[in-house]
């Protein structure tokens, strides 16, 4: 019995010496460094950009145009009709530039296709109605869209507009 109590003895001595050292070797160390958390910057100061430039006026065609301004916006339907047939039946989308520049593309970017007879553009390459204001073109749908020329007096959504589909 004695030597079971010492044995006990021992063991209980061992276990307390085991804890003050590592009691000792964890007070030791240095602390862990608790992060700072900061408030996150402000936003950068976003430039705002330039306006887009704008196109050089175009003049109004003569009175005496051989063809009038419907079989003008047919022509312009049938410009995007035939770009359809070409391209597995999709419209071209994006700006007036942007489907002007599709429209005229003949797979050689450095040889665009002309314009047909009658069609003009601006400065900026976009297609342009006999008042030289260019067209609104509205994709309703991947094989329709709507074309819309200013009118007369070159102000979009007023009386004397012309829209095509």
């Amino acid at each position: 019995m004695a030597e079971a109590s010492s044995i006990r003895f021992r063991i209980l001595i061992g276990l307390l010496l085991a804890v003050a050292l590592g009691i000792t070797f964890f007070k030791s160390r240095p602390p862990t460094p608790v992060p700072v958390i900061t408030q996150a910057p402000p936003p950068a100061v976003m430039p705002v950009p330039p306006p887009p430039p704008k196109a050089e006026p175009l003049p109004p065609l003569p009175e005496s145009t051989p063809f009038t301004q419907e079989q003008e916006m047919e022509q312009v339907s049938e410009f995007i009709a035939a770009y359809r047939r070409g391209h597995e039946g999709g419209n071209p989308v994006g700006s007036n530039e942007e489907i002007t520049r599709s429209l005229l593309a003949s797979g050689d970017p450095l040889q665009p296709l002309p314009l047909p007879d009658g069609m003009r553009k601006n400065s900026l390459n976009e297609l342009c109605d006999r008042w030289g204001t260019p067209y609104f073109f509205h994709q309703q749908s991947g094989t329709e869209m709507q074309i819309r020329s200013a009118g007369p007096d070159r102000k979009f959504w007023t009386a004397d507009d012309r829209e095509w589909k």
